[in-house]
């Protein structure tokens, strides 16, 4: 048995156009498994991954925060303190009482390390 090789082809320099849509085929069938696949089996550990950091950030980040808070409630209590006599009106009622809220709750915040054993001991039973 012997190979022969003729250069004279029909079909020299013709592309077949089965192999491209055989890849897509091929590629779009992929595509699917690891959409219903791998997917949902990936997702939650991605959603856990994502949410730890996200916790260990606001870890190292609630020192920065706290100062950040102290710093805009006490600069808007400068400024309600400056505009009421500046304006020659009194300040709204609203004014005060979210003003009040806000310090209310940045002391809250501040104290949160003195009751949450507390809160833990409570929840743990």
């Amino acid at each position: 048995m012997t190979l022969q090789i003729t250069p004279s082809r029909t079909n020299a320099g013709t592309v077949d156009k089965a192999a491209p849509r055989a890849a897509l085929a091929t590629s779009g069938g992929a595509l699917a498994c690891a959409a219903c696949c791998v997917l949902p089996v990936a997702f939650p550990a991605i959603a856990l991954a994502f949410g730890g950091a996200l916790l260990g950030w606001i870890d190292v980040a609630t020192k920065a925060m706290f100062v950040a808070a102290l710093m805009s409630v006490l600069g808007a209590w400068g400024w309600v303190a400056y505009r009421a006599p500046s304006t020659g009106k009194r300040t709204p009622r609203a004014t005060i009482i979210m003003m009040g809220l806000a310090t209310a709750l940045l002391f809250a915040g501040l104290a949160f390390p003195l009751y949450e054993p507390l809160i833990v001991s409570a929840i743990q039973g």
